[in-house]
């Protein structure tokens, strides 16, 4: 299959930002994993809600890079 350089690019850049909140979901798994809820103190949860805050901003951030760059479209129907 032959996909012309526009397609491509496209193609490269919707992974591009899958894959950088695919990185900010491992993150959240593994502060999961290593921080459960139930055997944590006061101390700890809070500083990982502040984890789980920037996680979240970074996640913010690169749906709103990729809007911007793409005049705020979704593209779904391409």
């Amino acid at each position: 299959m032959n996909l012309n350089l526009n397609t491509t690019s496209k193609l490269l850049e919707i992974r591009r930002v899958l894959s950088s909140i695919s990185d900010t979901s491992f993150s959240f798994s593994t502060l999961n994993r290593q921080y459960p809820m139930a055997k944590i103190d006061e101390s700890q949860a809070t500083s990982l809600i502040s984890s789980y805050l920037s996680l979240i901003s970074e996640v913010k951030g690169v749906i709103s890079k990729y809007e911007d760059e793409n005049g705020g479209s979704n593209d779904e129907e391409e």
